[in-house]
């Protein structure tokens, strides 16, 4: 608009462009990353959250939806940019929920819109997880907790892909480390997590971190209820995704004790082996109500 402008007061043409300049918009061949329309699906308030502060820190003022049947409805009515997809979704998950898109848009239920560009948002990072992402038609992939740096690398990839620029490769995801054997070493809380967080606040904005902190703690014996039951009821499916969740909303606020103990749940799960689900579950509940305090603390500072 400002190169416009400056050719209309200094009298030029300005339909009179080169064929060079149209190939590319100026924010993609500058490395500027422009806002764009984005759809992120998480079910998880706390995540959620996460996201949200740092979307709008890099410029970008998301839709949010809970679960994949959310999804394919927002996309209908909107023609979004990117969309930043979890993988763990109740109702249809990102896995399934990309495969209707791909669908749909194979049938042409979008028109002549572009191809949705598909992040995958995981708190797994393990072998194989990447590739079946990718394998199932998302473009990218992301580990929680999310770092801006990664978020805003994955975005600029997002914008080159609708700009019709070839992107780079998209990084290799480094595989989880093994659960450390004494967990108990492992922080109650990473003060450098709520740390970069802190750094998200704006002027005349409440303070994220004690929004996440309360979120964090409201939400913290719905998820263990959520876990008690499923142990209870020896449903392997539902302990491995009770774990999974609050291993996520875990590492989001920096309790690393916490997150590796539901890890360590969640493994057991998906082997079919909880001989000491008991022990287990006691070991998850000290964790996390030695978190709850450490969070308020943080809260209080």
């Amino acid at each position: 608009l400002r190169e416009i402008l400056g050719r209309l007061l200094r009298g030029e043409d300005v339909l009179a462009v080169s064929e060079e300049r149209t190939l590319a918009p100026a924010s993609a061949r500058n490395g500027v990353l422009r806002p764009l329309r984005v759809l992120l699906a998480e079910d998880n308030l706390v995540n959620q959250k996460v996201a949200v502060n740092l979307l709008r820190k890099l410029g970008h003022a998301p839709d949010i939806v809970g679960d994949g049947r959310q999804v394919l409805g927002a996309v209908q009515r909107t023609p979004y940019d990117v969309v930043l997809m979890d993988c763990q979704m109740p109702e249809l998950d990102g896995y399934e929920t990309t495969r209707q898109l791909r669908r749909d848009e194979a049938a042409g239920e979008f028109g002549d819109r572009a191809a949705l560009y598909i992040v995958a948002l995981t708190a797994n990072a393990m072998a194989g997880d990447r590739e079946r992402c990718l394998a199932c038609g998302m473009d990218d992939f992301l580990t929680k907790p999310l770092e801006e740096t990664q978020l805003r690398a994955a975005l600029h990839r997002a914008q080159q892909a609708r700009d019709g620029i070839p992107a780079g490769a998209i990084p290799p995801v480094a595989a989880a480390a093994d659960v450390a054997s004494d967990d108990a070493a492992l922080a109650v809380l990473d003060p450098a997590t709520l740390d970069s967080f802190r750094s998200l606040r704006q002027a005349g904005q409440p303070d994220p971190v004690a929004e996440l902190v309360d979120l964090f703690v409201a939400d913290l014996p719905v998820r263990i209820e959520a876990l008690r039951s499923a142990l209870e009821s020896r449903d392997l499916a539902a302990v491995k995704v009770a774990a999974h969740t609050l291993k996520g909303s875990a590492s989001n606020v920096g309790g690393r004790r916490l997150a590796a103990r539901c890890a360590a749940l969640e493994s057991a799960a998906a082997q079919s082996g909880l001989p000491d689900d008991g022990e287990r579950l006691s070991r998850i509940e000290q964790a996390a109500s030695e978190l709850k305090v450490a969070l308020l603390a943080e809260k209080a500072r």
